[in-house]
């Protein structure tokens, strides 16, 4: 993908489909294109062959579509900013594991996303579909190292609230508590 030490990586993963945010992320990119230092991958299959191919055809300049990844450690250890722009989710994994390689995320403030981030602590959540506030804190992730140390370290930090252990309790208090 000729990545070099010296790019700053700009990461998403999910499907590649129109509710994932796939064209979004797409956009913020396609409006980085002159900043030569700055890649873009979004790491995922497609549902659709021809949304894939069309996505692919618009926006091979600007963006690396590696595919469908059945481990994407090794994208997490070279990414710097994690930009997950999904319309809808149910909780958002792919933030989680962000946060275990100090990756801050850069969301739409939607339920689940902005469950996970929290806005200014662990990342951005960005008001919904509003792409030149999404490129106004990729920048400012960008060009500001100490406000990028402070998310990174509050995005790792942020990791335990989500571990199998500390919510399966969680859940077996709440099971415990229903009356059938």
């Amino acid at each position: 993908f000729k990545i070099k030490n010296t790019h700053k990586i700009i990461l998403s993963v999910g499907r590649i489909t129109k509710s994932k945010g796939v064209e979004d992320f797409c956009e913020v990119a396609k409006s980085f294109k002159d900043k030569k230092n700055i890649k873009f991958i979004f790491v995922g299959a497609y549902r659709s062959k021809d949304y894939y191919n069309y996505i692919k055809k618009k926006y091979k300049n600007y963006v690396i579509f590696p595919g469908e990844i059945s481990d994407v450690t090794s994208f997490y250890k070279i990414s710097d900013i994690f930009l997950f722009l999904s319309h809808r989710e149910s909780f958002g994994n792919v933030l989680v594991e962000s946060m275990y390689f100090k990756i801050p995320s850069i969301v739409w403030n939607i339920t689940a996303l902005s469950e996970v981030v929290i806005n200014n602590y662990n990342g951005y959540c960005c008001p919904f579909s509003e792409i030149d506030f999404v490129k106004k804190k990729l920048n400012h992730l960008i060009n500001n190292k100490k406000e990028y140390q402070r998310i990174s370290q509050n995005a790792f930090n942020r990791k335990d609230k989500f571990t199998i252990e500390n919510n399966v309790n969680k859940f077996i208090n709440f099971l415990s508590k229903i009356r059938l």
